[in-house]
C-alpha cells in the first residue's frame, strides 16, 4: 500500500495532538467517566474513589476503549467496527504512553517490539518469543504496576509480526516488494566504508517503508478478520486478460481446440501421448531445478533454449558474486496440465501449466548463515513452453531430456549445446525432439497471436522461417547481456548484439558516472512481440520485456549503504533492427547465443566475430538491438495505437 508523505505527516500531527490532549485531561476522564462507567457495567458498589488505586493509566485506557467498543457493538451489532477500534486504540496508546511517561514508554515499547522483529526475521523461534513476552508482562506488572500494557500493545505487535516476510526469491515478483533478507558477508565487504549517505537521506525514505509495511499488515488483518480484500492499485493485469475467439491474448485454450491440436499431433506422430509427455515434463522439471540450485546448469544446456540458459547462467554468476546460494530441500508439484497446444508449418508448441509449493532459503556461501526465513514455503505457478518441428517424431530412445543426441543417440558433452560432434546435426533445432524454450510466470503469461500484430504476415511472407520463438529467444539473450554489462560496468557483452549507435549510448551511460545503479536478484518474467515496422531501408520489431530486480546504488569503490531494499518490477521495450530481405536460419531458432553460420558457441571474450568461422555477428543480417524504450514513450504509445486500430479492423 502506497502512503503519501504529506498525508502521513498530517495524520501523525493530528494523532500527536489528540494524544497529548487526552493525556493532559486523562485524570479527569478517569475520575469522571471511566471509573463510574466501569463500576456500572460490573455492578460494583461503593464510592468511585475507593477503586481509584486499581485504575493505573494503562488499565484506565483499556477500560475507556472497552466501553467505546461496547457502545459501538450495541449500536451497530457488527464486529467489523470493533476491529478498527482495537487496532486504532493500540496505535493511539503508543502515543498516549509517550506523553504520560516519555522515557519509560520508549524503553517499554522497544522491549516489546524488538523481540517481535527478531522473531519476524527468524533470529529467535516462537518458544523463545513466548518466554520473552511472559517475562515482559510480569516485569511490567511487578515493577511498573501497569498490568495492561501487554494487552494494549498486542494488536500493534501483531501488525509487526504478520508483515509479509519478503525474503529473497529466485522467481519474478509482479509488484514492488520490500526485501527483508540480510546482505551476505560478501555483499557487506563490498559496501563502501565511511559513507554518510544514510544520514543525508530524507526522513520519509527511512520511515516510509516501515509505515507502508504496517499498512500492508492492516490490509491482511481486514482480509482475514472481515473478508475485505486488499486494494490493488495496478489493474493492468486485469484489463489485459481478454477472452473470446478473436483477441490479442487467450489465457486458457478452448478444450475442443486443445483436443483437436493434440489429435493432429498424434495423427502425425502416433507415438505421442499427452500423459507420457507430462510424465517426461515432471522429470525435466526436477532436473532443471536441481541443476539451478546446485549451480550445475551446464548439465541442462542442451535441452533448453539459449535464452533460458543465459537466464540460469547469469543468475548463478550473480549469486556467486554476491556470495549467496539458494537451497531448496523440497518441491511439491500439485497440478500439471497441458494448458495450450499450437501447431503450424514451423513448430509444434506445448505450454504446460504447473502449480506447486517449494521451500526456498537464501544461504551465505562463506558463512553458511541463513539470510532469510528458513523453510519458508512459496507458491509457484508457471508455464513451461516446449517446441519442436512438425516433422519430429516421439523418440523411443534417450533424447535431449536424457542427455543424448536425439538424432544419433551419442552422449551430449558439456558445452556441446548446438551441433552434435558425431552426426553434425543441430540438436536444438527441434527437428528431432522437444526443446524447453521458456519458463513464464503465470501472472505474466499470455498467448499472443502474432498474426494480430500489424505487418506480421508481410514479414513472414518475406522470411518463411521467421518465428516468434526465435525473436523471443534473441530478445531474452540480449536482456541478460545488458544485465551482465551493467554488473561489470563493461559494454563488451552487448557489442555482438547491438548496433554501433546503441553501443555508443550504453558506453556514454557507463562512462564518467560517479554513482550508478545495478540490479541484484534479477528475475525474467516474459517477453512479448508488440509491433513490426517494415520499410525499404530496415525491418524493425518491438518487444515488451517484463522483469524485476533489486536496485543497488554503487560507485567505483563499491556499493553504497542501504537501509531498505526493494524488489522492483520493470517493463522495458526492446527495439530490434535488421537489414531488409534477410532470412532466418531455422536451425538456430533457440540458439541466439551461438553463431548463426556454424552454430559455434560465443566465447567469453565477447568478440564480434565468431571464433570458429570468423562470421561477423552484428552486421545486420540478424536481429540486433537498436534501442531500449520506456513503455510510456511516445514512440511505443503511437505503435500501440496503430495496433489497436489494426485490431478494430480485424474484428
Amino acid at each position: 500500500m502506497k502512503i503519501q508523505k504529506e498525508s502521513f505527516y498530517i495524520f501523525f500531527s493530528l494523532i500527536l495532538l489528540l494524544a497529548g490532549t487526552v493525556a493532559y485531561f486523562f485524570d479527569v476522564i478517569t475520575d469522571d467517566f471511566v471509573i463510574p462507567a466501569t463500576m456500572s457495567i460490573l455492578k460494583l458498589r461503593g464510592a468511585p474513589h475507593l477503586y481509584a488505586d486499581y485504575f493505573s493509566p494503562d488499565v484506565s485506557f483499556l477500560c475507556f476503549f472497552t466501553i467505546i467498543c461496547l457502545i459501538i457493538l450495541r449500536i451497530t451489532r457488527s464486529i467489523e467496527p470493533i476491529v478498527y477500534v482495537v487496532y486504532s486504540a493500540s496505535l493511539f496508546f503508543c502515543f498516549f504512553y509517550f506523553f504520560i511517561a516519555p522515557l519509560e514508554s520508549l524503553i517499554v515499547l522497544a522491549a516489546f517490539i524488538v523481540p517481535v522483529f527478531l522473531w519476524h526475521q527468524k533470529r529467535i523461534n516462537s518458544l523463545v518469543l513466548t518466554f520473552v513476552a511472559l517475562v515482559l508482562i510480569a516485569a511490567s506488572w511487578y515493577f511498573l504496576q501497569k498490568p495492561a500494557i501487554f494487552l494494549l500493545m498486542l494488536p500493534m505487535c501483531h501488525l509487526f509480526a504478520i508483515r509479509a516476510n519478503n525474503a529473497l526469491q529466485s522467481r519474478y515478483s509482479g509488484s514492488e516488494v520490500r526485501i527483508l533478507a540480510r546482505l551476505s558477508s560478501t555483499q557487506k565487504k563490498k559496501v563502501v566504508a565511511g559513507q554518510s549517505s544514510i544520514a543525508k537521506q530524507d526522513l520519509w525514505d527511512i520511515i516510509g517503508p516501515e509505515i507502508e509495511a504496517l499498512a500492508e499488515s492492516w490490509d491482511k488483518v481486514k482480509e482475514v478478520s472481515m473478508g475485505i480484500p486488499a486494494e490493488t492499485p495496478d489493474d493492468r493485469k486485469l484489463s489485459r486478460r481478454q477472452y473470446g475467439i478473436i483477441g490479442t491474448m487467450v489465457e486458457i485454450q478452448d478444450p475442443k481446440e486443445l483436443a483437436a491440436t493434440i489429435e493432429a499431433i498424434v495423427k502425425r506422430d502416433p507415438g505421442f501421448s499427452g500423459d507420457k509427455f507430462l510424465d517426461k515434463f515432471r522429470a525435466v522439471f526436477a532436473k532443471v531445478h536441481k541443476a539451478c540450485y546446485d549451480h550445475e546448469i551446464d548439465k541442462i544446456q542442451a535441452m533448453v533454449s539459449d535464452a533460458l540458459f543465459e537466464q540460469f547462467r547469469c543468475r548463478v554468476e550473480e549469486q556467486k558474486e554476491a556470495g549467496v546460494k539458494f537451497s531448496c530441500p523440497g518441491i511439491a508439484i500439485q497440478y500439471v496440465k497441458i494448458a495450450r497446444a499450437a501447431s503450424d508449418n514451423c513448430f509444434d508448441e506445448l505450454h504446460v501449466h504447473v502449480e506447486g509449493e517449494l521451500t526456498e532459503t537464501a544461504i551465505d556461501i562463506v558463512t553458511g548463515e541463513t539470510l532469510n526465513a528458513e523453510n519458508q514455503k512459496q507458491r509457484i505457478c508457471e508455464f513451461w513452453s516446449f517446441i519442436r518441428k512438425p516433422s519430429a517424431k516421439t523418440l523411443d530412445k534417450p533424447g535431449l531430456m536424457e542427455g543424448s543426441c536425439p538424432n544419433c543417440g551419442a552422449p551430449i558433452l558439456i558445452g556441446q549445446a548446438t551441433v552434435c560432434q558425431i552426426c553434425s546435426s543441430f540438436i536444438r533445432s527441434g527437428n528431432y525432439d522437444w526443446v524447453l524454450s521458456k519458463i513464464t510466470q503465470a501472472c505474466e503469461w499470455e498467448y499472443a497471436n502474432p498474426r494480430l500484430v500489424p505487418s506480421w504476415d508481410a514479414l513472414k511472407n518475406n522470411d518463411t522461417h521467421f518465428s516468434i520463438h526465435q525473436i523471443e529467444d534473441r530478445c531474452a539473450v540480449v536482456f541478460w547481456m545488458i544485465r551482465l554489462a551493467e554488473r561489470r560496468r563493461k559494454m563488451e557483452p552487448i557489442t555482438r548484439f547491438a548496433t554501433a549507435k546503441c553501443c555508443e549510448l550504453f558506453k556514454l551511460a557507463m562512462s564518467g558516472v560517479k554513482k550508478f545503479t545495478c540490479y541484484e536478484n534479477v528475475s525474467f518474467a516474459s517477453t512479448t512481440l508488440k509491433g513490426i515496422v517494415m520499410s525499404e531501408e530496415f525491418e524493425r520489431i518491438y518487444l515488451l520485456v517484463v522483469w524485476s530486480g533489486i536496485p543497488v546504488a554503487c560507485t567505483a569503490e563499491g556499493r553504497l549503504p542501504q537501509i531498505h531494499r526493494f524488489n522492483k518490477p520493470h517493463r522495458d521495450v526492446f527495439v530490434f533492427f535488421r537489414n531488409p530481405g534477410q532470412k532466418t536460419n531455422d536451425n538456430n531458432t533457440l540458439s541466439s547465443a551461438h553463431c548463426r553460420a556454424c552454430g559455434g558457441p560465443m566465447t567469453s571474450s565477447f568478440a564480434i566475430n565468431c571464433n570458429y568461422c570468423n562470421a561477423l555477428l552484428n552486421d545486420g543480417s540478424e536481429w540486433i538491438l537498436e534501442k531500449v524504450l520506456n513503455e510510456q514513450s511516445l514512440e511505443y504509445s503511437a505503435l500501440m495505437n496503430q495496433r489497436h486500430s489494426h485490431m478494430q479492423k480485424v474484428v
